[in-house]
């Protein structure tokens, strides 16, 4: 990565899944959470105006580093507000569905704007994701939306489409598991480490750090 790449990883603390940050919810294990929408509005508003900043879910795998920040850069040269992947596997769609697991956002009134929107809506809406809530509030949103290309940002599910996945440079990693968080995450985990990711390694580094089985959503 470009020496200029400023990498701040933040990481959650258990104790933020409080009643302030997360609904309980009978659907998704995450529908409710709002988590994510907090630390986006506090980030754009720690950035200085027009600056941009990339936030990513954990569970992405950087398959290629090579000219990433260039590739990112091509976004911000065209001026977007906001960047996000495609959740449909045809881009030419009618109907636009983003996957908000990697994104690219640019610190301006109009995006602080939409986050305190979009946090509001999240305290108040039960049973539904916050990639589902965001998808349905774009179209009242006045600025630029990007999307990146499928074949260097690409969901996990969609890799069989590709005729070639030399271009990829990062793979969302999904899973069929949507109401169970162990199965959710141990499905990932597989998912992960047959897409080449060492997984092992990163499980033991966790352990080490204190985390726990359980948190990591895998079994005793």
């Amino acid at each position: 990565m470009n020496s200029d790449f400023d990498v701040r990883p933040i990481k959650v603390d258990q104790s933020e899944f409080a009643k302030t940050t997360y609904l309980e919810s009978n659907t998704h294990f995450l529908a409710g959470c709002f988590i994510k929408q907090a630390m986006i509005l506090q980030i754009l508003k720690q950035l200085p105006t027009d600056s941009y900043f990339i936030f990513s879910d954990v569970d992405i795998l950087v398959v290629n580093s090579n000219g990433l920040l260039e590739m990112f850069q091509e976004y911000m040269d065209k001026n977007y507000d906001m960047v996000y992947c495609w959740e449909n596997s045809d881009q030419d769609v009618p109907i636009k569905n983003y996957n908000i697991g990697v994104s690219l956002i640019k610190v301006t009134e109009k995006t602080i704007k939409f986050f305190e929107n979009f946090m509001e809506k999240s305290r108040t809406t039960v049973n539904i994701l916050d990639q589902t809530l965001l998808c349905s509030m774009l179209p009242e949103f006045s600025g630029s939306i990007g999307v990146f290309d499928k074949n260097v940002v690409i969901m996990s599910n969609f890799l069989n489409d590709l005729e070639t996945t030399t271009n990829i440079k990062i793979i969302q990693v999904l899973c069929g598991n949507n109401k169970d968080y162990h199965l959710n995450m141990q499905e990932k985990y597989m998912s992960m480490q047959r897409l080449g990711a060492p997984i092992q390694e990163c499980i033991e580094l966790a352990l080490q750090n204190g985390r726990s089985l359980d948190e990591l959503g895998l079994y005793e």
